[in-house]
């Protein structure tokens, strides 16, 4: 019996009465209260419509939920709504004072900062894990080492983030913090927490082949020692085969320091949470967000140890100076606030200024949601690898950047997390005065969201945001970014954003107002760039898509990989598709014909995997399916088209009152070729001659080809009018056209062409009489010609030897070497297959002991 368990929601922590904690805290802290990212319910709206312009991708339906589409390699844009503190949509929490702070009269507020928060979080938290926060008063403060907080549910809260000390919590970090090394002013986390097994866990591998992006169903090989509600790792190593199907990361294995397989900082990992299992199935509560292909990297699922780290914590309503010696030095703290080994925490109403590297980042940590902060003014030079204001590192999962305004920046929104960084969004935010690239900075940072940002007054005039081919800059940055969205942003018309395809991935520029590109410093194909320019009705994506999950609810998995093929009757075309669910639902199946509207063809249940339609009439057929579950449906698969129309063509050699005269060796040919159609089925030709009265219905002679091209030798022609009772030297009037047959269908070229054949002397071939070998090297014409796409050469050896056999373009380059090697004597075929090739002449040339021949041939396609 297959056990069954089911998170039915991702628990929320909700906080109730949160006015009641303004009377507690006292009047200055109940001014201060942060604006909470509030849930939405089905009564509400989540942001104005600033236009009328929708993207062809993903847009609101006509029931109002978001409708997305999948791509021929099933790239979508994945759900982002997942970022931030608790998945997103969740208020953030007002915990109690327990202890309130002036400035010390020593000048030096380190230790009285540093005991509070350590006493709080010594205390006994609440149901929800909350302890409580230190409320520093108005005034300037000065800390002279780091400030941490090291335990779960502790807050540090200012009294505001302004200039004005009377009235706001101004705090100077003291230059010698830089003394240390790259440590920031103030750390949220312990710093050390272990991504990798907890002793004991299950470890076991995903046995689906292929998990796309944006779903969050697997198979296992086993799922024993996992249940629902347990925290996983899921991991992907940086294997060979994946190394080499994303182009050694952009950078060509031949030049110096390509992307080498076993590097950490390419190794893929995903914090989630299983919130079911069927079998060996798996839901997880957060999309995956690259593929997860078993033919490049075998993907694992283990349970981490998280031991070590805090949730429940965060810093509120400050204003942190990082004290240096000029704009431009580099002595002083390296960065601001740093979350550090956590999850579900936040940064709330901060100003940080004068930072070397980062002004507010994270790392190893998820569900971080910096919300209504300020990073500016950097003190540093103006080069790498300063001034990332906001910033993640790697193993940062889920992290949510909002109302985020930034200054003077290098790298205004960043990751620079390599691979393990993931679903990072920066929305609602502004960057003055920009030095080089809000981006994906390195290796593979995958779901990153650059949301309605505005860039004004840059410093340089070239691109501002890139997803994109950072190729041998830094560290070997190679491909950037991976399945990211750069959504309604501004930058100055002078300026680029950057949007170019990694292989195996996409990346999209939609909406954006600036120069949009898909030319980048390095090698790429442009990604996916529309709505340059336009206004978007969808001013937020993150803001659409959380309010799309949690009005809606989460949409089932998109089905992926479905592919068409007709059966042996050639009279119906089978649909074929993969989909994983934990529980039965519907899929829906529509289909276009001739470019028409999707109209809906079947509802099935999601234990079949195929499906038969039964296809009579011409047309091109297009199909797509998606999964319903209780009315909620999942993104469109890919595309899948079958040309069940079978288009007219041309006779076109010998044309019309062509007369043939029939002398010679019977092996000699009559070549007829025509022009080509088209189907999803195999085509197949029918040629005919008959009597210039007939209706080819008992033709003289017929033969069938699967190319648009027939040769028939003066010997057959011969027979068939001896038989027709044509007598030698006499002229046959008759005519030949050509009947195409695909699948159920069937159509003749538009017209016959008339054909008179002078009936001569047909002779017995050299080769018919004796069977000698060839007296000398021949290269006789290649057969058929004109031809598409094969066709066969054939030549004679007098005496064994080496030969080499090449093709040339009419420029003289060698295209394809079909014999380079020892034969014996005799006759020989060769074919040759020239799919690839351009139409156009060609040149074949045989070289033997020295001798060599030369013939033309035409390719037409």
């Amino acid at each position: 019996m297959m056990v069954k368990h089911k998170l039915t929601h991702i628990i929320l922590v909700t906080i109730s009465c949160q006015l009641c904690l303004a009377a507690f805290i006292g009047p200055v802290t109940a001014q201060l209260l942060p604006k909470p990212v509030l849930p939405v319910s089905a009564n509400t709206s989540y942001q104005p419509s600033a236009g009328t312009w929708n993207s062809s991708i993903i847009y609101k339906g006509e029931d109002g939920a978001l409708v997305y589409y999948s791509d021929e390699n099933f790239n979508r844009i994945p759900d982002f709504s997942h970022a931030g503190y608790r998945g997103g949509g969740v208020p953030l929490p007002v915990l109690p004072v327990r202890i309130t702070l002036s400035p010390s009269s020593t000048g030096d507020d380190t230790e009285q900062i540093q005991q509070a928060l350590d006493a709080v979080g010594a205390m006994e938290p609440d149901e929800n894990g909350h302890r409580g926060a230190v409320l520093l008063n108005p005034g300037e403060y000065r800390i002279n080492e780091r400030i941490r907080i090291l335990q779960s549910g502790v807050v540090l809260r200012g009294s505001g983030d302004d200039e004005d000390p009377g009235q706001n919590t101004v705090i100077h970090a003291a230059r010698r913090i830089g003394d240390g090394g790259r440590i920031p002013a103030m750390q949220v986390g312990r710093g050390d927490v272990d991504w990798n097994i907890m002793s004991g866990s299950p470890l076991t591998e995903i046995a689906t082949e292929f998990v796309a992006v944006g779903n969050r169903n697997f198979e296992v090989v086993s799922a024993a020692g996992f249940e629902a509600g347990d925290e996983v790792v899921i991991f992907s190593a940086a294997t060979r085969e994946w190394i080499e199907a994303v182009d050694f990361g952009g950078i060509p294995e031949t030049e110096p320091n390509p992307w080498i397989p076993g590097e950490s900082s390419l190794n893929i990992a995903y914090q989630r949470i299983i919130t079911g299992i069927s079998g060996n199935i798996i839901e997880i509560d957060v999309p995956v967000y690259n593929h997860l292909n078993r033919d490049l990297s075998v993907p694992m699922v283990f349970k981490p140890n998280f031991s070590n780290r805090i949730s429940e914590s965060g810093v509120e309503h400050l204003r942190l100076v990082l004290e240096s010696d000029s704009p431009v030095s580099a002595n002083h703290a390296y960065n601001g606030i740093i979350f550090n080994g956590v999850t579900n925490s936040w940064a709330y109403g901060v100003t940080v200024l004068h930072f070397i590297h980062q002004g507010v980042g994270a790392t190893n940590s998820t569900n971080v949601t910096i919300q209504n902060a300020r990073a500016l003014e950097p003190h540093s030079p103006v080069t790498s690898p300063y001034r990332y204001n906001f910033n993640v590192e790697r193993r940062a999962n889920n992290i949510l950047f909002t109302d985020v305004h930034a200054t003077e920046g290098r790298h205004c929104f960043v990751s620079n997390g390599t691979a393990s960084a993931s679903g990072i969004v920066f929305s609602n935010g502004t960057s003055r005065g920009a030095h080089s690239s809000s981006e994906g900075h390195r290796r593979w940072s995958s779901a990153m969201l650059f949301d309605n940002l505005t860039f004004t007054d840059p410093n340089r005039s070239s691109y501002l945001v890139g997803l994109f081919n950072r190729g041998s800059y830094g560290t070997r940055h190679g491909w950037s970014a991976a399945h990211s969205v750069v959504w309604n942003n501004t930058v100055p018309q002078s300026n680029i954003i950057i949007i170019q395809q990694p292989p195996t991935a996409q990346n999209y520029g939609i909406a954006n107002r600036g120069t949009v590109s898909g030319s980048g410093p390095f090698p790429g194909t442009p990604g996916f760039i529309e709505g340059t320019g336009q206004t978007p009705e969808i001013t937020s994506l993150y803001e659409a898509q959380l309010y799309d999950r949690l009005t809606l609810g989460v949409p089932p998995d998109t089905p992926t990989h479905l592919t068409l093929e007709t059966n042996d009757q050639n009279t119906s075309v089978k649909l074929d598709w993969k989909h994983l669910s934990l529980e039965e639902m519907t899929i829906l199946i529509q289909r276009s014909i001739d470019g028409g509207p999707f109209e809906e063809l079947a509802r099935i249940s999601s234990s079949e995997t195929s499906f038969v339609d039964e296809v009579t009439e011409q047309g091109f057929y297009r199909y797509r399916i998606a999964a319903v579950d209780n009315g909620r449906m999942s993104g469109w698969s890919n595309l899948s088209g079958f040309d069940m129309s079978l288009p007219s063509f041309n006779l076109r050699s010998p044309a019309a009152g062509t007369t043939v005269q029939l002398t010679g060796e019977s092996t000699s040919n009559v070549n007829l070729w025509w022009t080509a159609t088209t189907s999803g089925f195999p085509i197949s030709y029918a040629w005919y001659l008959d009597q210039l009265d007939g209706d080819f219905s008992e033709p003289l002679l017929e033969r069938t080809s699967t190319q648009q091209l027939i040769q028939i030798t003066y010997g057959e022609l011969d027979e068939a009018l001896e038989t027709a009772g044509v007598e030698r030297d006499a002229t046959f009037e008759g005519k030949w056209t050509v009947k195409a047959t695909a699948g159920p269908l069937a159509t003749w070229a538009d017209e016959p062409f008339g054909l008179q054949i002078l009936r001569g002397m047909v002779t017995a071939s050299d080769e018919q009489v004796s069977a000698e070998l060839p007296q000398h090297l021949e290269l006789r014409q290649n057969f058929p010609n004109p031809f598409n796409p094969e066709t066969m050469i054939s030549f004679g050896l007098p005496e064994s030897g080496r030969v080499e056999l090449v093709i040339y373009d009419i420029m003289g380059r060698e295209v394809s070497r079909l014999v380079d090697g020892y034969l014996d004597a005799g006759w020989h075929q060769i074919r040759w297959d020239a799919s690839r090739f351009a139409s156009g002449t060609y040149i074949y040339r045989i070289q033997v002991d020295g001798k060599a021949q030369t013939r033309i041939m035409m390719l037409l396609k």
